[in-house]
Order: C-alpha cells, then sequence, then structure tokens
C-alpha cells in the first residue's frame, strides 16, 4: 500500500515538473543555464547520499538542506519551490 502511494507521488511530482517547472525554468534561463544547474543538482544530490553524517533513515529532511545550503553557496539563484521540486526529482532518479 505504501509503495503504491510513492509511486502515485512520484508520478504526480514527475508531472509537475514535466508540464511546470521545466517550461518556466527554459523561459528564465538559456541552454548551458539549465544543463549547468542539472548537472550541479545532481552532483549535490549524489553527494549528499554518500556522506557518513547522512546514512540511515529519516535523514531525508537534513539532506535535502545540505544539497539547498550546497547549491546557495555556489550562487544558484532558482527560487527555492523550483529548486526544491528539482533537487526532489534527482534524488527519485538517483534511487530509482
Amino acid at each position: 500500500m505504501f509503495d503504491a502511494v510513492l509511486k502515485a507521488l512520484a508520478m504526480i511530482l514527475s508531472l509537475v515538473i514535466t508540464g511546470i517547472l521545466i517550461p518556466y525554468i527554459k523561459s528564465k534561463t538559456t541552454a548551458q543555464e539549465r544543463e549547468t544547474l542539472l548537472k550541479l543538482i545532481d552532483s549535490a544530490v549524489s553527494a549528499a547520499e554518500q556522506m557518513p553524517v547522512y546514512s540511515g533513515s529519516g535523514k531525508g529532511d537534513k539532506k535535502k538542506q545540505y544539497v539547498m545550503d550546497w547549491l546557495r553557496e555556489r550562487g544558484i539563484d532558482v527560487e527555492y519551490s523550483e529548486l526544491t521540486a528539482l533537487v526532489e526529482s534527482a534524488v527519485y532518479a538517483l534511487k530509482n
């Protein structure tokens, strides 16, 4: 049951990202900026997943905060809600 709910939420998140978020980001950035942003997000998510301090269950919020802080330190100027959706998408892609 829980697995089905997670899959449904992942589908909804994918639809929102594909239908709303990506077109919005495309309208505000160049192709090179988008590619760089997505690579940085993937790198930050991968790093957080591998850090021993964040190992174990129940640390998703701390990992997410690490990624958000890491990106902000590098001058990533994307609104929090958009960045959150991209980070969640990268986490989902990494785990699946």
